[in-house]
């Protein structure tokens, strides 16, 4: 932690005396008073944040082994990744629908993958849920995220036209067979034939294999 000022000296539990200081623990962003020894040797104060960042690599999908051994990004991490993709490489195949329409990482997630990690486990993530953007023409910050299933993303989605990013989508619910498309046709507010030309490529044609046949 970082040192603020040193304190008068005071009793400890055990009867001795020794000096206190207050310090600045990075992780709750909070001031606390700590004996000075203890607080120059620990990095945090002991708080809830710090016990989070700290677990191990391979707790809540940051990364696993393979067959060969090798470590490889977990479902999380890959969700972060494929997140600043999307919006920060222009080389991306979607950067077009996100990056290109001015979506951005907000820079305290951008910069850190255990700050993004932080909010999920404090916000409700599960390995069954997906980030959803609350408002979709905003980019991805605490106060415009969520975590939802793909249905619920494609409810969220329904409020406007449609879109390259609704189009997207649409083909992505389709192929993991999450919706009919009387269900979609609904939600959309369109004809079951616009959809089924969404999803054979007829209309808003992509380059990209759904494999939605």
């Amino acid at each position: 932690m970082k040192l603020i000022k040193k304190l008068d000296s005071r009793r400890a539990k055990n009867g001795r005396m020794g000096g206190w200081a207050l310090f600045y623990c990075p992780y709750c962003e909070k001031e606390v008073e700590k004996p000075y020894q203890s607080g120059l040797r620990y990095k945090s104060c002991g708080c809830a944040m710090y016990q989070l960042s700290s677990e191990s690599l391979t707790v809540h999908g940051d990364n696993k082994r393979n067959k060969n051994g090798k470590r490889k990004p977990g479902r999380l991490y890959g969700i972060y990744n494929n997140m600043k993709q999307r919006c920060c490489n222009v080389n991306n195949q979607d950067y077009n629908l996100y990056g290109g329409r001015g979506i951005k990482v907000c820079k305290q997630w951008e910069k850190s993958y255990i700050v993004f990690k932080i909010w999920a486990l404090l916000h409700g993530y599960k390995d069954n849920l997906t980030i959803d953007r609350i408002n979709s023409n905003k980019g991805y910050s605490p106060d415009n995220c969520r975590w939802a299933t793909q249905a619920q993303q494609v409810q969220n989605s329904s409020k406007a036209k449609l879109t390259w990013v609704k189009v997207h989508l649409i083909r992505q619910v389709i192929h993991n067979k999450l919706c009919s498309i009387k269900e979609l046709a609904n939600i959309y507010n369109v004809s079951m034939c616009q959809i089924g030309k969404i999803i054979n490529n007829k209309s808003w044609v992509e380059e990209i294999e759904y494999g939605c046949n």
